[in-house]
């Protein structure tokens, strides 16, 4: 004979099923098994600590500062895998030119923190997005009985910025500013002598570079001013023009600044030393 067990019924991990046979001479005879069933799937919930992106471009966010996710998923202790949790954690992490930054991302993974008990039992683990990376994320879950929660079932905190491709870039961009023969610099000059004397055009020209994510605009600032200016000047500063390379023709002296911004808002300023053009 076979006995059903009807699982809405009986969802449960302490099902006890008992069986009694009495033959024809009265002698009587129980057995008994226990079942483990489970029919609730898994909820995951999933809530960063930082969501102010610089900005976000085709569902892509940039954030200059790292983020960390807090992953929670409610499932039966007794039929919850921490291996098969972490392991379905899914983090791509590459540079700007798409190489491998993080080997092994299961390395950001802490390990699993349980509480409660039954079907409303949670474990809550966190994720540390702190190296400069572009990264996919996504992540699922199967318990020991096969029910699953997909990607697309995941529930993230309301107002979650980009929580699937994000960039984190601390690190500000680099680049060069060269005025003809004259001279190439990588850093803002503190102190402007004006001892580059020119008696031709100066062609001025730059590059920009940025490990882990593109850059976003290059600009310039050209000025007689023979005091060099700081950060914080050169901050409130309003009037930056497009650089592509510029010509300073005759009889000018000048110091050009240059300003340089990755897609996560880093600022790089570099300067000319002071040069003069004086054609005979």
């Amino acid at each position: 004979k076979t006995v059903t067990i009807e699982a809405e019924k009986n969802n449960s991990c302490n099902v006890m099923l008992y069986v009694t046979v009495t033959d024809n001479a009265g002698n009587v005879r129980t057995e008994s098994v226990a079942v483990d069933i489970d029919i609730t799937e898994p909820t995951i919930t999933v809530d960063f600590d930082n969501d102010a992106a610089y900005k976000v471009v085709d569902g892509k966010g940039y954030f200059p500062d790292g983020r960390t996710a807090t992953v929670v998923i409610t499932e039966r202790t007794a039929h919850f895998d921490e291996a098969e949790a972490t392991g379905n954690i899914k983090i791509y992490a590459v540079d700007a030119l798409d190489k491998t930054v993080i080997e092994n991302c299961s390395v950001l993974v802490s390990s699993w923190m349980p509480n409660g008990t039954g079907d409303n039992a949670t474990h809550t683990a966190t994720i540390d997005f702190t190296a400069d990376a572009n990264y996919e994320f996504t992540l699922n879950y199967e318990d020991l009985a096969t029910n699953i929660c997909k990607y697309e079932n995941v529930k993230f905190a309301e107002g979650t910025v980009a929580p699937r491709f994000f960039a984190v870039d601390k690190t500000a961009p680099t680049g060069t500013v060269t005025a003809s023969e004259l001279g190439t610099w990588d850093k803002l000059i503190e102190t402007l002598t004006f001892g580059l004397w020119s008696r031709d055009t100066v062609d001025v020209t730059g590059t920009a570079n940025d490990v882990t994510t593109p850059i976003e605009s290059v600009s310039y600032y050209k000025t007689s001013d023979t005091i060099a200016k700081s950060i914080d000047e050169l901050e409130a500063i309003t009037n930056w023009s497009k650089f592509d390379g510029i010509k300073v023709h005759a009889d000018e002296k000048f110091v050009v600044y240059v300003k340089i911004v990755d897609s996560a808002g880093n600022v790089t300023y570099i300067s000319t030393n002071g040069i003069i053009a004086d054609e005979p």
